[in-house]
């Protein structure tokens, strides 16, 4: 699988259109930011989306592919990724 494939992928679940209809996202992201994890999510709960473990279950191969995203920002350990801040969410209203 190639990285661009992978990046794509992932960019997708934290996409302004995907992110705001995505409990299971939206959900991981408030229980990151309540166990004081910055709304990083864990790879590992990234790799439970049948997409993207389809592409590839190799971690270290998730996060070469997002070192140059603008959108996804991974944390130091490399070991979970979240919707860089600066890229504001839509409001979350009637029209999402």
């Amino acid at each position: 699988m190639s990285l661009a494939q992978i990046k794509r992928q992932v960019e997708y679940y934290f996409n302004d259109f995907n992110i705001m209809r995505d409990s299971f996202i939206k959900n991981e992201i408030k229980l990151s930011k309540e166990a004081g994890n910055n709304g990083y999510i864990s790879l590992d709960i990234m790799l439970k989306f049948n997409k993207l473990a389809q592409l590839t279950t190799d971690k270290e191969k998730i996060v070469s592919s997002l070192e140059n995203s603008k959108l996804i920002q991974i944390n130091e350990e490399k070991t979970g990724i979240r919707r860089n801040p600066e890229k504001k969410l839509p409001v979350d209203d009637e029209i999402y």
